[in-house]
């Protein structure tokens, strides 16, 4: 046992940082699969795995779960760990803002990941609420348009505690395929860089996009 643990460390020693960024990434990954329906999952070590995969301060961890109990309990174990957590759509549509306010008490600051769709004041009047609840980062659908990713932006800025509003150009499901069904004209990549483009206009704090996409937002 000794001799295969002096192996480990000395093969772990030799890499170089972006291989093992790459080594615990894809640990954390099968832990969490391995271990997804799991009452006590062992939030110890994916924890570990998960910070060591990004640079210090920048790890988040998605607690995204159906009741409040699972969310606080997977929250309060990362919490020490990580420098942000993220509520999802399901677990807000079950708690409510109270959960967003609970988890930010326990000091990470938190990505409430909603991607709000709707008209300019309704849009605004949510990032405002969200804001006010706890949130550190919320995102919008850049296909809502310049108004409502205004609004957004302007929503923000109105508060004490601004949040960062940040863009999402197209779901990753939306592929070529995906699109033929809808009213718009081009490739994905095309969109999703004017999408960005029109992210920045507006000066919303940044976008969310498919790696694919990512060579020609950054163009």
């Amino acid at each position: 046992a000794f001799a295969h643990a002096l192996i480990r460390e000395t093969l772990y020693a030799s890499l170089s940082g972006p291989r093992r960024v790459a080594l615990h990434r894809r640990i954390g990954a099968i832990l969490e699969q391995r271990h997804g329906g799991d009452p006590d999952p062992p939030y110890g070590e994916l924890a570990y795995h998960f910070v060591q995969a990004a640079e210090p301060g920048a790890a988040a961890k998605a607690v995204d779960f159906s009741t409040r109990a699972e969310v606080l309990a997977a929250a309060r174990r990362f919490a020490p760990r990580v420098g942000w957590l993220k509520i999802g759509l399901e677990a807000f549509v079950a708690e409510g803002p109270a959960l967003v306010r609970e988890i930010a008490e326990l000091g990470p600051r938190v990505f409430l990941d909603l991607k709000f769709h709707d008209i300019p004041n309704t849009v605004g009047r949510a990032v405002a609420a969200a804001g006010r609840s706890g949130a550190d980062l919320v995102n919008v659908h850049a296909a809502g348009g310049r108004a409502m990713l205004q609004a957004a932006r302007d929503a923000a800025a109105s508060l004490e505690r601004r949040p960062r509003v940040i863009a999402v150009t197209l779901l990753t499901s939306i592929d070529a395929r995906a699109l033929a069904d809808l009213p718009m004209a081009g490739h994905p990549e095309g969109i999703a860089r004017r999408l960005a483009l029109l992210a920045r206009e507006c000066g919303l704090d940044g976008v969310v996009c498919s790696p694919e996409d990512l060579v020609g937002i950054r163009e």
